[in-house]
């Protein structure tokens, strides 16, 4: 069963070197990075980029920021 989506939001602020740092002695890594993305759309799902990350040490969406771009593509 195929989905289909009518936009992919991704973040498109690059994580710190800081939290790379952190992240890398745990064993994770950053997927989706910025400018990994090339295309406008993927599969019939317009790409829509946005600054989604929250300030600090560790690597989390900002509640606020992505609401808001969020209810832009509501509004749409």
């Amino acid at each position: 069963m195929a989905l289909n989506f009518d936009y992919l939001l991704v973040n498109e602020q690059p994580i710190s070197d800081l939290q790379v740092e952190i992240y890398t002695r745990d064993g994770a890594e950053q997927i989706g990075v910025h400018g990994s993305i090339d295309s406008d759309e993927i599969e019939g799902a317009e790409v829509v980029r946005a600054d989604l990350l929250r300030e600090g040490p560790l690597v989390r969406h900002d509640p606020d920021r992505l609401a808001k771009a969020v209810l832009e593509l509501v509004s749409k």
